[in-house]
């Protein structure tokens, strides 16, 4: 049987690193549970590496329900310690989901009622693609799913060719059910 927890591993330098998040302790996550976590996770972050600045985190997501899964990624994203902007995606992007996604409004309101409930503050911004925001030159953490890990990138190099230096990606596991399956939003 493998390690209980991801393993960092090294990828091709023009990407940066990539930081593997634990796994919570249990699978199936009671709501409001997950997002705790990452208070206890070790590699928390106040300040940039480079600079004295507070740490610029993006992320980004459909957020068509809220569930444990989504709970445990952006209390990941929170438990960096720096400013975070999250990309919601609009309703033209989130209707290649292939399946029934709410409203853009309807989310973005879902989203703040979540974040307000966990205390936590972010700037959510519509995005119509997978790069999103992350191409502007004011973030340096970019924070994704083990799925979405190759759009983060991707990401790198298309900021590689602008001339921006690449993102610290920090790649959060999928929670699972007590049945071993993924929890999304669609089923």
């Amino acid at each position: 049987m493998g390690m209980p927890y991801p393993v960092p591993h090294p990828v091709h330098r023009r990407f940066h690193a990539v930081r593997h998040v634990p796994l919570p302790p249990e699978p199936g996550l009671p709501p409001r549970h997950a997002a705790r976590l990452p208070e206890r996770h070790p590699t928390k972050l106040r300040k940039s590496v480079e600079t004295s600045h507070e740490l610029r985190i993006c992320a980004g997501g459909t957020f068509s329900t809220i569930h444990a899964g989504h709970e445990y990624f952006l209390g990941m994203a929170f438990a960096l310690g720096g400013e975070v902007e999250i990309g919601l995606t609009s309703d033209s992007f989130a209707s290649t989901k292939g399946h029934e996604v709410p409203p853009f409004a309807e989310r973005k309101k879902s989203l703040e009622a979540f974040l307000s409930e966990m205390g936590w503050h972010a700037t959510i911004t519509e995005i119509n693609d997978a790069y999103g925001f992350a191409l502007e030159d004011r973030f340096d953490t970019i924070v994704v799913s083990e799925e979405t890990l190759p759009s983060a990138k991707e990401i790198n190099g298309e900021r590689a060719a602008l001339g921006l230096k690449p993102l610290e990606v920090v790649a959060v596991p999928i929670i699972k059910n007590k049945s071993g399956e993924k929890i999304t939003s669609s089923g």
